[in-house]
């Protein structure tokens, strides 16, 4: 059986008896998904089927409420991005007795000892999407170390948003090089696709040497280098044409502008993001938006300079009349021959 989001196989496991007023339409067995940790009921699977089901199921008490937290959960990423959602889940969490905390912490646990996910993706992905939903993480609490990870949960989130903001700060900087070092490019005679071969060539050899040192450092355990068939190919697909080909316009565009011209001008891609957002999705705009998207056209105005003076033609400089050239006599000639004369 598998996730009806992201095509993974998922886990069936049993609920308890008491715990199945918390399920899914109340059912006997629900499903979870390895990868986007979606729950859904599965009325119509048999969890002793699933070769998984043994470890999956003696990895959740029932008693602790980690069944009862992935079950109210429903979805994580729907309710990291959706905040109404999570004040709705956490009330009903309060009000049927369910220890959020101790849950959030099973939870991970059980998943970590049934080992159906990459222990630094389920760490990132419960943390940030249960964030909202537990409040700060309690840092008195201890629980047991994870392997792979470093982190325990309910500690090391400040250093964990550090890291992620000095991360984010290095790629800007490094797309901040991206227009300077192919305009010096162009200058030593290499072509786009030339340009844009070694770039990508650099750029996966520097993400693959990173990914195998931080498996090396956490002990082979690290992010998933593999994805299923459906994202695999979309992943593909966006980078052979979609992200191809946006290098490819803008080092096209670094042939013909400035650097900074450039650059600002391709981060104008918000703007149309948001128009057909709203053209196609029907998401609706709202005053940030307009506000947000009115900065960017300023940023863009701003960088092409006040507008040129009207030039004044000059008047054209009348040439200067020719000398005329008087008659040459026997004696004039005799004075042209010791010293040449001017206007003949």
């Amino acid at each position: 059986m598998n996730c009806p989001h992201c095509d993974t196989e998922t886990v069936v496991f049993a609920v308890p008896p008491d715990l199945r007023d918390h399920a899914p339409d109340g059912a006997s067995a629900a499903s979870v998904c390895p990868h986007c940790l979606t729950v859904a009921p599965a009325s119509d699977a048999d969890p002793a089927d699933d070769p998984a089901f043994e470890r999956v199921h003696e990895s959740f008490p029932a008693g602790d409420g980690g069944v009862a937290f992935a079950l109210l959960l429903g979805t994580l990423p729907s309710i990291a991005l959706n905040k109404t959602a999570a004040r709705a889940c956490r009330e009903r969490a309060e009000r049927e007795g369910v220890d959020t905390a101790l849950a959030f912490d099973r939870l991970v646990e059980a998943v970590h000892a049934a080992d159906v996910v990459p222990e630094f993706d389920l760490e990132r992905r419960v943390r940030r999407s249960t964030r909202c939903w537990t409040g700060r993480p309690d840092r008195r609490r201890t629980t047991t170390r994870m392997p792979g990870v470093g982190v325990r949960p309910g500690y090391g989130r400040m250093d964990r948003d550090t890291l992620g903001t000095l991360l984010v700060l290095s790629s800007a900087a490094a797309f901040g090089t991206l227009g300077v070092l192919g305009e010096v490019a162009f200058r030593e005679g290499l072509s786009v696709p030339s340009a844009l071969a070694l770039r990508f060539a650099v750029g996966t050899a520097v993400v693959w040497a990173g990914l195998a040192v931080v498996r090396r450092l956490g002990d082979g355990a690290g992010p998933a280098l593999g994805l299923p068939p459906r994202e695999t190919l979309t992943a593909v697909a966006l980078g052979a044409v979609g992200y191809a080909g946006v290098s490819y316009g803008f080092f096209v565009g670094v042939q013909r502008m400035t650097a900074g011209l450039a650059a600002v001008l391709l981060y104008t891609y918000p703007l149309f993001v948001v128009a057909l957002a709203a053209r196609v999705l029907d998401e609706r705009v709202g005053v940030r938006t307009v506000a947000a998207a009115c900065l960017s056209l300023s940023g863009w105005r701003s960088s092409r300079g006040p507008a040129a003076p009207p030039s004044t033609r000059s008047a054209r400089p009348r040439p200067s009349p020719r000398r005329r050239c008087t008659p040459c006599t026997s004696s004039s000639r005799a004075r042209r021959s010791s010293r040449p004369t001017s206007g003949c």
